[in-house]
């Protein structure tokens, strides 16, 4: 089964949450997508739900995963925050830290109370121009 996303805009973030198998070229469509949609509707602060992806990265691919991740963001949108929910062995947080030293705001999480929580604390550059 094939990485898919799906989009639910919330009042203050937009909430992805990803289903299927993890692999790099999968989870590069994806989060590029993710940019993209975001970039489109103007909202700034994106939650990636991962809970229900399956698989791994080996280090090589985590890592090329956070560089281009970053670099894409960077180019389309430099304000965008973007919280990783997750569970190992997918997500580890180590391809978000890759992102994170490339200048992209970006964190991972184990819960989507602690992502939120964290999303909240940047403001919403989309509701001022409302």
């Amino acid at each position: 089964m094939d990485l898919r996303a799906d989009f639910d805009f919330q009042e203050e973030y937009l909430l992805v949450t990803a289903s299927g198998e993890f692999t790099l070229h999968a989870a590069l469509r994806l989060l590029k997508q993710t940019i993209d949609t975001a970039n489109e509707k103007g909202i700034k602060r994106v939650l990636v739900d991962c809970f229900a992806m399956y698989g791994g990265l080996s280090v090589f691919e985590r890592y090329a995963l956070g560089a281009e991740v970053a670099k894409y963001a960077l180019i389309k949108e430099p304000h965008t925050r973007l919280a990783i929910v997750g569970i190992a062995p997918t997500i580890d947080g180590f391809a978000v830290k890759v992102a994170e030293n490339r200048g992209l705001t970006t964190a991972s999480f184990g819960t989507n109370k602690d992502a939120l929580t964290w999303l909240k604390c940047f403001p919403n550059e989309a509701q001022r121009f409302k």
